[in-house]
């Protein structure tokens, strides 16, 4: 660790909000809360839970900015260089993880769908969920798992039957997520996403986990590039369904829990509808990134049974 003493330091927190990790030391297995300063960057350790900064809301990251400018001020703020940690999705507990399928309108084009009267719902398990740097494995049971970079919505509290103008009441951060799918376990048309979307690893979420008030999420670029070619290159604006709609929509048939995941959908750029289609091969690196968040960066490795 390291003590520093920048006034530009607590001025960036202050000023662009919170950036929330969660990590562990270098062999160890004690996951930790952190805040990063910027992207990238230092990360200031805390004692806090995940869970419990998502469910004090403002007022307790009033407190975390506190205690930060006071240990700044008495020279005593602790921070950890990136070299020293591994980094772990930035929301590990959720009860239920939401997706949305052709929620983007370049992505129903490309894939020769209408554009959806109601946000079409599919579900991946909690142990699905992978750091933002783990290895993803490719399942026995495919040859086509294909790469989404989705924006993803992290509730703040609990809710149901949300009106869509206090919808945003209710959502606490983003991230960003992959939503890795296995194409050949699809039927042809029939919709049925369960056993293609829940196999480990396929919700890596991250790096960081930023509030709310942070980001305009109608405008945000997303990408995704595989071994550094880029694959997708859309923007948030092209939502068909966007937070407000969905978090409505979601309530009335869920009841939203702090620390839900809702995967919001993914623009076009996806390997199944390229010509010729394109999937991911062992050895291949995904990256995906969303503006202000952060990159998401998976190698994609055979599946070995433990």
């Amino acid at each position: 660790t390291k003590l520093i003493l920048l006034d530009s330091l607590l001025q960036e927190i202050e000023y662009s909000k919170m950036r929330l990790v969660q990590f562990k030391y270098k062999n160890k297995q004690e996951v930790l809360l952190g805040l990063e300063e910027t992207p990238g960057g230092y990360i200031i350790p805390m004692s806090n839970t995940l869970e419990e900064v998502i469910l004090g809301g403002e007022e307790i990251l009033n407190s975390i900015r506190q205690k930060v400018k006071e240990k700044k001020l008495n020279g005593s703020l602790n921070t950890v260089d990136r070299d020293q940690v591994d980094l772990v999705a930035p929301v590990s507990k959720p009860s239920k993880i939401l997706g949305i399928g052709l929620n983007y309108r370049d992505g129903a084009k490309e894939m020769g769908k209408d554009i959806p009267s109601y946000p079409i719902v599919f579900l991946k398990h909690t142990d699905t969920i992978a750091g933002p740097e783990e290895p993803v494995a490719i399942p026995r049971e495919s040859t086509q798992v294909d790469w989404e970079v989705e924006l993803a919505v992290i509730i703040g509290k609990q809710g149901r039957y949300i009106k869509k103008e206090e919808a945003l009441d209710y959502v606490f951060g983003y991230t960003v997520a992959v939503d890795y799918t296995a194409r050949d376990l699809i039927p042809v048309n029939s919709g049925l996403w369960t056993l293609a979307k829940n196999f480990p690893g396929f919700c890596t979420l991250g790096p960081s986990l930023v509030t709310a008030d942070m980001i305009n999420y109608k405008d945000l670029r997303l990408t995704t590039k595989v071994n550094g070619k880029i694959k997708q290159d859309s923007n948030t604006s092209n939502m068909i369904f966007d937070v407000r709609d969905l978090i409505e929509y979601l309530s009335k048939y869920f009841t939203l829990n702090p620390g839900d995941v809702i995967l919001t959908g993914t623009p076009a750029g996806v390997g199944v509808a390229r010509n010729p289609a394109e999937f991911l091969q062992r050895g291949d690196v995904v990256e995906c990134e969303i503006q202000k968040i952060g990159v998401i960066r998976n190698k994609m490795t055979f599946y070995v049974a433990e």
